[in-house]
C-alpha cells in the first residue's frame, strides 16, 4: 500500500458525531453491539478519523473486544493491524476474538504480542493505543514513538480514567496535544485525546455540542483500578 495523507487534516465536530456506524451494530456480539454505536463512546471518531486516510495501514493497540479494530476498518481501503497481550477469555470463533461476528471489508488481521514490534509501526499514520491504562505501557510506547522519529497520530483512549493516566497526559509536552473527548469518549467521561507527531496540522471545525447525550453519574475509579466499567447498563471487562 501507498500511505497518503493529506497536508492538513480536518477534523469536523459535527460529521463525527453524525457519523453512520449502524453497519457494526451486527458485526460484534450482545452486549457490544450496543456499545459500538453508542453515542458518547469513541467508534464514531475512529471511523472518522480512518476516513482521512487512503490506502493506509492502521494501528490498533488493544483490540480487547474488537470494537476499536471493526470501527477502524469502516474504510476499506486501509487495512487493520489489531494487537493485544492475550486473547479476551472467551471461546474463540472468529481470527483471534470471538466477539467479531464479521468484518464487513475483510480488513484487519488480529496478532497477540508486542506491538512494539510490528514491522508497520512506524510507517503507519495513525495508532489507536487503547490497553489497561496504568500510564507505564502508554508512556513506553509514547518513548519509542519519540525515538524513533514517528510522523503520524497517536490517538490515546481514557486519557481521563485515573490518575496515572491523567499524569501520563501531563507529561506529553514535546508535540501537540488535543482533548477531543466532546467527540471522543465521553460517556463515562474518561476521555480521549489525540498526540501530533506529524508535520501535518490539524484543524477542528467545532460546533453546538447539544446533540451530546446527558452525561450519567460518574463512578469514582480507585488509583489501582483493573477492571473498566463502560457503563453500568452494558458490560464490565478485564483489560488486557
Amino acid at each position: 500500500m501507498n500511505p497518503k495523507i493529506v497536508p492538513k487534516i480536518v477534523i469536523d465536530y459535527k460529521e463525527v458525531l453524525t457519523k453512520d456506524i449502524s453497519l457494526l451494530e451486527n458485526c460484534v456480539r450482545p452486549p457490544f453491539n450496543e456499545l459500538i454505536i453508542q453515542d458518547g463512546q469513541h467508534y464514531k471518531f475512529l471511523a472518522y478519523l480512518s476516513g482521512k486516510f487512503e490506502n493506509s495501514t492502521l494501528i490498533d493497540i488493544g483490540t480487547h473486544v474488537g470494537c476499536s479494530s471493526l470501527s477502524l476498518a469502516t474504510n476499506p481501503t486501509n487495512k487493520i493491524i489489531s494487537y493485544d497481550v492475550a486473547k479476551f477469555p472467551t471461546a474463540l470463533k472468529y481470527n483471534g476474538t470471538d466477539n467479531i461476528l464479521s468484518i464487513p471489508n475483510n480488513n484487519i488481521t488480529y496478532k497477540i504480542g508486542n506491538a512494539l514490534t510490528e514491522p508497520e509501526l512506524l510507517k503507519s499514520p495513525l495508532i489507536f493505543l487503547d490497553t489497561r491504562h496504568t500510564g507505564k505501557f502508554e508512556l513506553e510506547v509514547y518513548q519509542y514513538l519519540h525515538k524513533n522519529n514517528y510522523k503520524g497520530l497517536l490517538v490515546l483512549d481514557d486519557i481521563h480514567y485515573c490518575p496515572q493516566m491523567k499524569k501520563f497526559w501531563d507529561l506529553i509536552t514535546h508535540y501537540p496535544k488535543y482533548d477531543i473527548t466532546e467527540i471522543g469518549h465521553y460517556i463515562p467521561l474518561v476521555g480521549t485525546g489525540i498526540v501530533n507527531f506529524s508535520d501535518n496540522p490539524l484543524e477542528f471545525i467545532k460546533c453546538d455540542l447539544k446533540c451530546i447525550p446527558t452525561l450519567p453519574t460518574l463512578p469514582t475509579f480507585p488509583d489501582n483500578m483493573e477492571t473498566y466499567i463502560y457503563d453500568k447498563n452494558y458490560v464490565k471487562g478485564q483489560w488486557l
